[in-house]
């Protein structure tokens, strides 16, 4: 073990005392030089000070130690021998004991991490080759890392495959699979890879832990600054219920414009309503997909009257008085004229079963529509307001409607 320490002298400059034991090699003493002082040799020549060094190491160990020293220089100059050490370790295929292996595998990590960090792109072949070969989760892990460090764009689409594959067939190792997975979705996170943007999507429901589905909505958004076109797609094409919703969601957070979320989030009103449930858990997602969507349109400012009829669809549909008083929110922000035609087919429907002894929506869904019409404030929607008071609605709907009809008036 060598230890270096440096102690202030009693002159004010520094003192530098080696502690050497167990060492009595050529090798390591001239390590230990190298590192206590300032090289004043030429880049070349400390490049081939440390390929010397490395060369002539006897042990693992000692060309563990060479390796860690190399790395803490962080010397760009000395990426080509990193690099060759890299190359003799993947071909290393004696069989070795499994502490050799230990270590071999954890100089392949630190190897690869500091080509990483020094952006070594002319690594990259070697580097997918460990990630292909290695039978080390953490090495593979640090190796897809690294391909996004160096900008390895070519790699994109290989790494967008590894994670599609794991998406699909998770193994008898789930804690290997993250380690894997979380490189391939920061990889493709660093290389902004559009090819990487439906495998990081979805990984988000194929059952990873939290950690690696908060990396992966992290990435979405910087692998694809405007994802609708993606979104578009998945939205409409995916089977999944829910794969469908959170393509919604990713939209609403995604750096998109807010004409194409508004766009998307039609799309996904538009796959609530048209697509038949196979079963009760479906029915259920596509209410809540249908929900968000109108929670959505109620929010973004950009309004677009394509939305209006599905909205309409959802008034007439079987289903909760939440997602009815969603739409008649999303309604009161869009001041189009078709907005209230809508709105005054609805309640001249609901007053005509009234008027003839047959069953109408619920008073809250009535006294919702009147109070939306009157903050569309459009006059279209008086008379039809005017008739909830005669056709035999309780005094709360008849409050409701003379509120109306004053601020129609005004």
């Amino acid at each position: 073990m060598i230890r270096v320490s440096v102690n202030k002298g009693y002159n004010g400059g520094e003192q530098m005392t080696i502690n050497i034991k167990k060492c009595g090699r050529l090798v390591l003493l001239s390590l230990c030089l190298l590192v206590m002082g300032p090289l004043v040799a030429s880049t070349e020549e400390t490049v081939d000070t440390w390929r010397s060094l490395y060369n002539r190491s006897k042990t693992i160990d000692q060309r563990q130690e060479v390796v860690r020293r190399m790395i803490e220089q962080d010397d760009e100059a000395l990426a080509p021998v990193l690099i060759e050490i890299l190359e003799e370790l993947v071909a290393q295929r004696k069989i070795l004991s499994p502490k050799d292996r230990i270590i071999i595998d954890d100089m392949k990590r630190l190897i690869i991490q500091e080509l990483g960090e020094l952006g070594a792109n002319e690594a990259a072949a070697l580097v997918y080759r460990v990630v292909e070969e290695s039978e080390n989760a953490i090495v593979r892990r640090e190796a897809l890392i690294a391909l996004g460090k160096m900008g390895a764009r070519a790699y994109g689409p290989r790494i967008a495959t590894i994670l599609e594959n794991l998406n699909n067939t998770r193994g008898s190792n789930p804690a290997d699979e993250e380690k894997i997975a979380y490189g391939c979705i920061i990889a493709l996170e660093l290389l902004e890879a559009p090819s990487g943007y439906k495998p990081v999507f979805r990984a988000l429901s194929a059952g990873y832990s939290q950690m690696i589905v908060q990396t992966a909505e992290r990435a979405l958004n910087r692998i694809l600054e405007d994802p609708t076109p993606m979104l578009r797609e998945l939205i409409t094409v995916e089977s999944e219920p829910v794969a469908k919703v959170m393509a919604l969601e990713q939209a609403f957070g995604s750096n998109a414009p807010e004409r194409s979320k508004v766009e998307i989030a039609i799309l996904g009103l538009r796959e609530g309503l048209t697509i038949d449930p196979k079963n009760m858990v479906e029915r259920t997602v596509f209410r809540e997909l249908r929900k968000r969507a109108l929670e959505i349109l109620s929010l973004l400012e950009h309004k677009d009257v394509r939305a209006v009829e599905y909205i309409e669809e959802v008034l007439n549909l079987d289903t909760d008085d939440q997602e009815k008083l969603l739409a008649l929110d999303a309604l009161r922000t869009m001041p189009f004229e078709e907005s209230v035609e809508t709105l005054v087919g609805f309640l001249m429907k609901q007053n005509n079963r009234r008027a003839e002894g047959m069953r109408v929506e619920k008073e809250r869904i009535i006294i919702g529509v009147i109070r939306t019409l009157a903050d569309l404030g459009d006059r279209a929607a008086y008379e039809e307001i005017l008739r909830t008071k005669f056709v035999g609605y309780s005094h709360d709907v008849s409050r409701a409607a003379d509120a109306a009809l004053e601020k129609l008036r005004s």
